[in-house]
């Protein structure tokens, strides 16, 4: 009789850790907008809209005080689809320009401002130019995908966003990094693959948790000495720069226990 007790109890703790999981699992309780509008929104902690055909964060989502986790991905980065249709006919390309533009961002509202637990931002594949005021005040955000955009440039209170651990900013239009950069000081993963960087200044100074870093085709032509404090890089892409093979040969010397392309 104990040990049918003890299995039943064993049994009803599993089902309740069950619940528990449900009701804080999207994938479940938040899968759709129309899953969103009948869940209890102080339960949901993740969300994502991928499957969705937005030009806006609804408002339902902006309800959800307690959010760590936000995705909305906006499909096929578009610079990709000029090349995998280059030579087809235009109106197969406008037609799929037109269906991808429905899903993708041009702008971030201020208002997203209210998630002030958010931990994980994933917002690839959209059109947005500038990040507003607002955005560099999530204090807890450790993980940033804005890859596949359109930004020229970044603001300066991007350093503010000091737990910050993975930023992926790759297939921008990025040209300098801010003077705060240099604050992002946790960061252990960073990607600024194919922007229009020139130069980086002297940030590596001062990001000694970093393990990969990815200036693959931007504009570099050198490397600041700096880069040899970070000596918990394991992998460095600076393929398609334009760095000389003396200073290639520079690098390694400054790195030899890193992982190096060229």
């Amino acid at each position: 009789m104990l040990k049918n007790t003890l299995f039943a109890a064993a049994w009803l703790l599993i089902a309740l850790a069950g619940l528990l999981f449900l009701q804080k699992n999207p994938r479940f309780q938040a899968a759709s907008l129309a899953d969103l509008n009948t869940a209890q929104a102080v339960d949901v902690y993740r969300l994502d809209l991928s499957d969705e055909q937005l030009q806006d964060i609804p408002d339902v989502a902006l309800q959800l005080a307690h959010l760590e986790q936000f995705s909305y991905d906006g499909g096929e980065y578009t610079g990709a689809i000029f090349d995998s249709l280059w030579g087809a006919e235009k109106a197969h390309l406008d037609e799929k320009l037109r269906r991808l533009s429905q899903h993708k961002l041009c702008f971030l509202s201020e208002k997203i401002a209210v998630w002030a637990d958010l931990q994980t931002l994933n917002l690839p594949n959209h059109r947005i130019k500038q990040l507003p005021v607002g955005f560099c005040g999530f204090a807890q955000l450790k993980n940033l995908n804005l890859s596949g955009n359109l930004l020229a440039f970044l603001p300066d209170s991007l350093g503010y966003l000091q737990n910050l651990q993975i930023l992926n900013l790759s297939h921008n239009q990025i040209t300098a990094l801010p003077h705060t950069f240099f604050a992002l000081a946790q960061l252990k993963e960073l990607n600024l693959s194919h922007n229009r960087l020139i130069a980086t200044g002297e940030i590596f100074c001062f990001m000694p948790h970093l393990a990969s870093l990815d200036l693959a085709h931007n504009q570099l032509q050198r490397l600041p000495a700096s880069v040899r404090k970070l000596t918990r890089l394991q992998w460095l892409d600076l393929s398609g720069n334009n760095l000389s093979a003396a200073h290639q040969t520079e690098i390694r010397g400054w790195l030899p226990r890193t992982k190096i392309v060229f």
